[in-house]
């Protein structure tokens, strides 16, 4: 698991938009990002989606697809 620590700025902007939102795409969230900051590829989002997936902090809607949701924000476990 990753805590606060190993969070880079898109990684915490990823966390704070799957919170508020049921799930999103690699594309979505490009564009979304990229709306707001300075443009990103949709595979360096790709990328920071693989890491934290790899840490179990976001799962894939279905097996067979892109979307993705939030599981378990490593941001909360701070209180702990």
């Amino acid at each position: 698991m990753l805590d606060d620590d190993d969070l880079n700025d898109m990684d915490e902007w990823l966390l704070s938009f799957l919170a508020d939102h049921e799930w999103a795409s690699p594309n979505l969230l490009r564009q979304m990002y990229n709306d707001d900051h300075d443009d990103v590829s949709r595979q360096w989002v790709s990328g920071r989606l693989t890491r934290l997936r790899e840490h179990s902090h976001i799962e894939r809607v279905h097996s067979d697809a892109s979307e993705v949701r939030l599981v378990d924000d490593p941001r909360e476990d701070d209180d702990e």
